[in-house]
């Protein structure tokens, strides 16, 4: 640690649930000088304060030298990033300035707890106490902001410093900070009334695509546009325009309208197949037409004017934002079906069949909803949405024999009525003659309590702590509450009932169930995601699909074999395409039998764990030809090699029948058999050879950067060393590029910073995507004797694009590792012609990399 410190500054990243807060207080001991400890809530500070009392002085009371105020600071406070902010802006409190309060106290250790929140206006309030005071300081987090800008984040590294260490989930299992864990997804189904909600919002989401795509006024609007008409008087808006301009290009092109020479000019391509309309093509156009304040369509303001009307009764434009392809509608339908109270239901019945009085299962949820909370004696009220109390209605009305089930927000808490006097045992005389019991009119089996909102931090602690007695086994929250830094590590269940996300929250909800616990070595935690499929989509929905990208944020172990630690959905074996009920019953009790499981769980992370020692990040490009990668790879190599071995063969036969026929001429034979059978040949082999050279032609024109991938991961790494956003010694970097069975490619870069690294593997993101607006493309065209022509365009990733100078390095390295290259650079008119003709060419072929960022423990 002292190593770590010699800059003034320690910076942690490790999951949540891993230690973070006795870690702080531990380092802050060490210094041993006054500190200032800052948080992101009021609950976290409250703590933060009864850790440090419980751990290191052994203590349920709090003694007077640590303070919650900063205007009277102690030689601890503890405090939060709002109540700093608040105070620094105002600069006054209690008519001094708070900064030279802290000064006065002699603070010299801060400690920002979950310092990703650090990126906005609390961070200047932070730089301003840290210029001053010129403190050791300690920033702790399970979510570094890695995806910031290079500027955004040098801004934020000269707050907290270079992460001096991050420690990985596999790392922390395997030293048993961390329990074995996994995810789990549990699959339902709309209900009926919500199947027929999204159906006739599809249907209807047809029948306006379609009177768009035939709207007479609309066509009469794009093909007079000048941008049509006369493109080449209108190139300067063409190439500032250019998604407009393709979506116009290619409705006009779907309603039969000629699409002249000049147009595949301009495009840069005369061979160019102009790809067919589609839902997000007339999103484009419609936008434009309604919403560009564009003076051609001024006469044709009162259509704009009938047309907003009508897509705004069919639900599909709401504040000047049209939805076609993805509908908000349809996705809450999903993410809030009612089917969701019946799964909670379902895994809550498995989890206490299978672990008894053993569960602790959590509910976290996004709204209270406390209209279901009844005041009679009968609770008959419909449970039509998703929430806290819905959800303890559904359990409660299933009538579970002895499960022990409690309700804890901000505002209502209910308890079994059990539980009265254990909780009353956590709390102060004083404040046990202040709580308030009282009976639901409808079940006198449970308790609705309250102490005042005063008290509500006391109340949230204690019913905090006879859930993890077992007085309570399942209890349901928001995420509000108890998403981030509650504290609860006997969580050995977690349900994710809710709307969200982000990595940064959906992270720390999961953490509250993956901390060891001292007394139960054989811990281990499962956390379910709950996903309503739409039976009407191939790919699961827009409920999946968040799912999806929730976990790949995640790391945990495979269950199948090969046992690996890696992250993705994929790791779960779920099958993505699934859309009858049939299938997903099945998926469903698979999903039951693992989770069950939980011996095989612990013994199936003991396993990977011997498997690696490191834990890498990659970026991954999928193989994403319709055939399998092996037969795709033997279509083009064998496919050329056996033509041109057979064009060669015939050819080496057809010069021996040559031989023969002169020999036969000269030995006066009659040659008219051979002379036959020699042009034969000659016709057979000029066939072969031409279909060597169209599959040759063939594989040039579709083969993969992925074959050269590894240069340009060089290209990019030697850039980013070059221009400093990678500052690691070049000698200590290596770059590691597989390809796996069935033909994806990994790549990752070892040696340096975790900053680094994901600098490096977004650029290759960036790469490999479909070109958007970058600011510069590579433009690499192929000419093979002059029979086969390849125009190749590359975006050039934001972080060197940004400067002109980094740019040109960056082309200058191409050119010296994949060959002549140009730069282009697409703010000026000619720069937006090859990105035009980039685009097109990339929804003319559908392209679609689909890189994915992969962890894995190695």
């Amino acid at each position: 640690m002292q190593e770590h410190l010699e800059d003034r500054h320690l910076h942690v990243v490790a999951p949540p649930g891993s230690g973070k807060t006795v870690l702080g207080l531990e380092v802050a001991l060490r210094i041993n000088e006054a500190t200032l400890i800052l948080c992101p809530s009021l609950a976290i500070r409250n703590q933060w304060i009864d850790r440090f009392c419980e751990l290191f002085l052994q203590s349920q009371n709090t003694p007077d030298w640590i303070s919650t105020d900063l205007g009277k600071p102690g030689f601890l406070t503890v405090s939060t990033y709002q109540g700093l902010h608040a105070v620094c802006k105002s600069d006054l409190v209690a008519h001094q300035d708070p900064v030279k309060l802290l000064k006065q106290a002699g603070v010299q250790c801060i400690v920002l707890d979950e310092a990703h929140h650090l990126q906005a206006a609390w961070w200047k309030s932070i730089m301003q106490v840290k210029k001053v005071l010129d403190p050791w300081l300690v920033s702790l987090t399970a979510t570094p902001p890695y995806d910031l800008r290079a500027r955004e984040w040098e801004r934020y590294a000269e707050l907290t410093g270079p992460v001096d260490i991050e420690i990985a989930v596999p790392a922390l299992v395997l030293e048993g900070d961390l329990c074995p864990h996994q995810d789990y997804i549990y699959l339902s189904r709309p209900t009926d009334e919500e199947a027929k909600k999204i159906g006739a919002f599809r249907m209807r989401r047809e029948e306006i695509y379609e009177l768009l795509l035939s709207d007479e006024k609309l066509l009469q609007a794009c093909k007079t546009h000048p941008c049509f008409a006369e493109p080449e008087q209108d190139l300067e808006w063409i190439y500032g325009n250019i998604d407009q301009y393709a979506a116009l290009i290619i409705f006009l092109n779907q309603r039969g309208q000629k699409v002249s020479e000049v147009h595949l000019d301009i495009m840069g391509d005369r061979k160019l197949k102009i790809p067919a309309s589609n839902t997000m093509v007339m999103e484009t156009l419609v936008s434009f037409f309604l919403f560009s304040e564009d003076k051609h369509f001024e006469k044709f303001e009162d259509h704009q004017s009938e047309l907003s009307r009508i897509l705004k009764a069919q639900g599909v434009l709401e504040k000047r934002k049209l939805e076609l392809t993805e509908s908000r509608e349809a996705y809450k339908t999903l993410s809030s079906s009612l089917s969701k109270l019946r799964s909670v239901e379902e895994i809550i019945s498995l989890e206490h069949a299978s672990m008894g009085s053993r569960l602790r299962l959590v509910v976290l949820t996004d709204y209270i909803r406390k209209e279901s909370l009844a005041k009679t004696i009968e609770n008959t009220l419909p449970l039509n949405k998703i929430g806290v109390l819905p959800i303890f209605e559904q359990l409660r009305r299933a009538e579970f024999p002895e499960l022990r089930i409690g309700v804890l927000t901000g505002s209502i808490v209910i308890i079994p009525n059990s539980a009265l006097d254990a909780l009353k045992s956590q709390l102060s005389n004083k404040r046990q003659q202040a709580i308030r019991s009282t009976n639901l009119a409808y079940d006198a089996s449970y308790l609705q309590v309250d102490t005042g909102s005063s008290e509500s931090g006391v109340l949230v602690t204690a019913v905090t702590k006879i859930f993890q007695q077992g007085h309570i086994e399942v209890l349901i929250g928001t995420k509000a509450l108890l998403g981030e830094g509650w504290d609860a590590p006997a969580i050995n269940s977690l349900i994710l009932a809710t709307f969200v996300g982000s990595f940064v929250l959906s992270n720390q909800m999961r953490g509250r169930a993956i901390r060891s616990v001292r007394d139960l070595p054989n811990k281990t935690g499962n956390i379910w995601h709950l996903a309503c499929i739409d039976p009407s989509a191939s790919d699961g929905g827009p409920d999946l699909a968040l799912i999806k990208r929730r976990l790949q944020t995640f790391v945990g172990v495979s269950t199948s074999a090969p046992l690996r630690i890696t992250n993705g959905m994929d790791r779960l074996g779920l099958n993505q395409r699934i859309q009858g009920e049939t299938e997903m019953q099945k998926a469903n009790e698979r999903t039951r039998s693992l989770a069950s499981a939980r011996e095989s769980l612990y013994q199936n992370w003991t396993t990977a764990l011997d498997e690696g020692i490191q834990f890498c990040e990659s970026v991954q490009i999928p193989y994403t030809a319709k055939k399998d990668y092996k037969s795709q790879k033997q279509l083009l190599y064998d496919g050329t090699l056996r033509n041109m071995a057979i064009g060669l063969g015939i050819g080496m036969f057809d010069f021996m029948m040559s031989y023969f026929s002169q020999l036969a001429k000269l030995t006066k034979t009659n040659s008219a058999l051979v002379k036959v059978v020699a042009i034969a040949l000659a016709a057979t082999a000029l066939r072969f050879s031409a279909k060597a050279i169209n599959t040759f032609r063939l594989y040039l024109k579709h083969r993969d950067i992925a074959e050269e991938f590894e240069k340009v991961a060089h290209v990019v790494l030697d850039t980013l060393c070059e221009i400093d956003v990678i500052q690691s010694p070049r000698n200590q970097l290596k770059i590691t590029c597989e390809r796996s069975f069935n033909g994806t490619i990994s790549c990752y870069l070892q040696g340096c910073s975790k900053y680094e690294e994901a600098a490096f593997l977004g650029a290759i993101q960036e790469l490999l995507a479909p070109i958007q607006n970058p600011r510069y493309l590579i433009w690499r065209k192929t000419n093979v004797m002059d029979l086969i022509s390849q125009n190749d365009f590359y975006a050039v990733p934001s972080l060197v694009g940004r400067k002109k100078k980094f740019a040109e390095i960056y082309a200058s390295k191409w050119s010296q590792k994949l060959g002549k290259c140009q730069l282009i650079f697409t703010r000026n008119i000619e720069g937006r012609k090859h990105l035009l003709h980039a685009r097109m060419n990339a929804l003319s072929a559908q392209f679609d990399t689909r890189t994915a960022r992969t962890k894995a423990w190695t």
